[in-house]
């Protein structure tokens, strides 16, 4: 819509107005009471209603929009009007100023222009409220939204898609303005926020729709928070303002900054009973929320320091700290960053301290301690004996009751030890040195022990083996365990994990996953590589056996395995359902992606062995298909149950179930023994096809041959008999050609070897007969016709015979 026809609805509105008030002036009816005063508003020179224009003042009762409409491209290649800020209200009254009060309102912010030429624009924000004021302008003599002031809202309940995972949310404030070219809303007073399990309180509120975030309390004045699940309720707040972020993946992210200090209270929990109730005081925090049961479920909470968290069975000081949930909402532990100073009550009370920091499990008193890590603990003396305190320093100790693991140089009066070894030399550098069946607990960076005949501990958190040696690990978060055997070894824990250069003979077993070369280099669990000539991998698979592959250099990194250096994958065929002993497929490039378990070959792919052919690329994921592109794919091998088959295509997939799709030029050859043991062939060509054992398809001027005939037809579609025979059915337009003649029809059916006989079976179309042109001079044409190949015995549907014309 221009704005010379939204003047025109305008116009024509009042002129409807006009007109029924005069009309009312007419009818002998009691004059209404006068007018209340018309604020200043807009005034518009009207013609007509004398010798001279005439200046009016207009008002109105009931529902009235305003619309910013904008100017998009539409599907046909012209254009088309979009509203791009929509305002619905009731009972406009003028204000000073050119503003619009309104009764009702409800503010709705489109996106500037949809994606989709067709398609209605997408609702960026929308927001009701009882009473809001809309700018308005003149503009051509027209009422229009004015753009370059905001709409201003009193308590509205807005919805934002982009904020509190698209929750609607009640704002009770004196007035929020609402920016029409941004979106933004603003409320500089006091506000309360509510929505579904959440509630704020503060001032300075801010809605970025853009931004996905919801700031406030920037410039002053204290934010208070609380958020519900599940029955509990977690609360706290800050003097530094903050704000509410929405993630990618809808999870909200509250940041508080504070001035001086914050505070967060976690709710009591039967289960940690030690661990819960408790208060963080931080510097500043942070608090990541999933969607839960109708509210919002903590997944971490982070504190800046210095900081404290207070539980009854636990008390820590730090620099930084981080509380961790699982998405059920059970509590996994605290993470405190050093240096630490912690103390826990219970039957074995002590105290701890650490430069590096701790983690603390919510259950019993589990306790990891890393980085120049003492512990004093009371023990139980026995009768007559006064209590001792056993005293342990290490670089890192792991309590955990009655167990305790230290390593980094151990120096403990208790009888356990973190390092064990016929021969313990501990150096003035604090470097340790262990010989003759030696074994170490590192517990830092994934390790979980090591052991061989010679194992040197420096300061740096370095360990280096030689004589032969083995190492068992556990991957990040829960990872998987592993084993890495060899000959020489060299590691350091450092904060990105574990880093290891192992050499000569080496055996890495991950996963049930078996690698062997001649050198290893690992970088925490974001990079490994090994290399060898060849470096190994036997891969297990769920059927039984296993894939090996063959390479010059694995690179493991975050997103998977890649393999360099001309590598090679063996496959049993059986597992693909064929015969032979195993498939062999080289290519430039493997990468084997683990957050979807697919393989990816590339740079030209090769199939040996049991499988024969070759494509630019190849793309498997496990229980799927496999997806081959580019050079014009082509495949050839004997299945397991004794069919030969030979297919080509521009794009081939190949299902789980050894069903093969071929698009673009489809082309498939398939040979098999019947019963009888005849050999049958079927050619099958086509723009597009799908073959497998029991049969397939191919349309789009799709040809077929076998023996001595060939045939065309839009669509033919070929089904393998219980006795191995072929049943070809030639759908649209079809045409055969065979030693007997020519058959025509919308359907022409071909058995090759029907247990009763072999036969050609047609069928007509409406005005178009089926015909079958015998080669020796007749010609028959009838709806149905059926024709045994064996005793040339014909049936037909209103059917009749003609002589071929010469």
């Amino acid at each position: 819509m221009t704005r010379r026809l939204r003047w025109l609805g305008i116009a024509g509105t009042l002129g409807v107005t006009g007109w029924l008030v005069l009309s009312a002036l007419l009818r002998d009816n009691p004059q209404p009471p006068p007018p209340e005063d018309i604020p200043p508003g807009f005034e518009q020179q009207v013609g007509g209603l004398g010798q001279q224009a005439t200046t009016v003042l207009t008002a109105a009762s009931g529902p009235v929009r305003y619309m910013d409409l904008r100017r998009v491209p539409s599907g046909a290649g012209g254009t088309r009007l979009v509203p791009r800020v929509q305002v619905d209200g009731r009972d406009p009254t003028p204000q000073a100023e050119d503003w619009m009060l309104l009764a009702d309102v409800v503010v709705t912010r489109y996106e500037d222009a949809p994606s989709d030429p067709e398609a209605q624009p997408r609702v960026l924000m929308e927001a009701r409220a009882p009473q809001g004021l809309a700018p308005l302008r003149l503009e051509d003599g027209g009422i229009v939204l004015d753009r370059t002031r905001p709409l201003r809202v009193r308590n509205p309940v807005l919805t934002v898609p982009g904020v509190l995972d698209g929750r609607s949310f009640e704002l009770v404030t004196e007035m929020a303005e609402m920016d029409p070219e941004s979106g933004v809303v603003r409320c500089g007073g006091p506000f309360e926020l509510t929505s579904a399990g959440m509630r704020l309180t503060g001032t300075d509120l801010f809605v970025d729709q853009r931004a996905r975030k919801l700031r406030f309390s920037e410039s002053a004045g204290t934010v208070q928070w609380e958020v519900t699940d599940q029955g509990l309720t977690y609360r706290g707040a800050s003097d530094g303002g903050g704000f509410l972020e929405e993630l990618e993946d809808g999870r909200q992210l509250l940041t508080l900054p504070a001035r001086e200090r914050c505070r967060m209270e976690f709710p009591a929990r039967d289960e940690y009973p030690d661990f819960f109730p408790a208060v963080l005081e931080a510097h500043g925090a942070q608090l990541l929320l999933r969607r839960g049961d109708g509210g919002w479920r903590p997944e971490r909470a982070a504190g800046q320091g210095p900081l404290r968290w207070s539980a009854p069975g636990l008390l820590a000081e730090g620099s930084e700290c981080t509380a961790l949930w699982e998405p059920d909402g059970r509590c996994a532990g605290l993470d405190v960053r050093g240096p630490l100073l912690a103390a826990r009550a219970g039957e074995d009370p002590g105290f701890a301290t650490a430069r590096g920091g701790g983690w603390f499990a919510p259950e019993g008193d589990a306790a990891y301690l890393y980085d120049e890590a003492s512990a004093w603990t009371w023990i139980a003396a026995e009768a007559e004996q006064a209590p001792a305190l056993a005293q342990v320093r290490a670089g890192w100790l792991q309590l955990d009751g009655a167990q305790r693991r230290a390593g980094a140089g151990v120096f403990s009066d208790a009888p356990q030890l973190a390092a064990l070894g016929e021969r313990v030399q501990e150096r003035a550098d604090g470097s340790v040195l262990l010989e003759g069946d030696a074994l170490v607990y590192p517990g830092s960076g994934g390790l979980r022990a090591a052991a061989a005949q010679r194992i040197e501990r420096g300061t740096r958190q370095d360990t280096h083996c030689r004589g032969g040696f083995v190492l068992l690990g556990t991957g990040a978060e829960g990872g998987e365990d592993w084993r890495l055997e060899g000959e020489e070894l060299d590691a350091e824990e450092q904060e990105q994990g574990l880093w290891v250069d192992a050499r000569r003979n080496l055996e890495l077993h991950r996963g049930g996953t078996i690698f062997r070369g001649d050198r290893l280099n690992a970088r925490g669990q974001e990079y490994a590589a090994l290399s060898g000539a060849p470096s190994t991998a036997e891969v297990p698979r769920p059927e039984g056996g296993a894939w090996r592959a063959e390479a010059q250099r694995f690179v493991q990194d975050q997103d998977g395995l890649l393999a360099q250096g001309a590598p090679v994958v063996r496959v049993p065929a059986a597992e693909l359902g064929l015969a032979g002993a195993e498939v062999v497929i080289r290519s430039g490039a493997l990468r084997y992606r683990a957050v979807d378990e697919t393989w990816e070959w590339s740079r030209g792919v090769r199939f040996e062995g049991a499988l024969a052919g070759a494509a630019g690329s190849a793309t498997w994921r496990e229980g799927g298909s496999m997806q081959l592109r580019g050079d014009r794919p082509s495949l050839e091998g004997d299945s397991a149950d004794g069919a030969h088959f030979r297919m080509a295509a521009d794009r081939l997939d190949i299902g789980a179930d050894g069903g093969a799709l071929l698009d673009g030029g489809a082309d498939a050859l398939l040979t098999r023994s019947n019963d009888e043991g005849v050999e049958e062939r079927v050619h099958m060509q086509g723009e597009r096809g799908w073959i497998e054992r029991s049969g397939g398809w191919f349309e789009g001027d799709a040809r077929a041959a076998t023996g001595e005939r060939t045939g065309r037809a839009r669509r033919i579609e070929w089904t393998r008999g219980d006795a191995g025979n072929a049943l070809l059915q030639f759908l649209g337009d079809a045409y055969l050609e065979g030693p007997e003649g020519e058959a025509r029809g919308a359907q022409v059916n071909y058995d090759s070897h029907d247990p009763a006989a072999r036969f050609l079976e047609m069928w007509g179309a409406p005005g178009a007969p089926a015909q079958l042109d015998l080669k020796e001079g007749r010609t028959v044409v009838g709806e149905w016709l059926r024709f045994d190949l064996e005793t040339r015995l014909l049936s037909t549907t209103q059917g009749s015979f003609r002589a071929s014309t010469p």
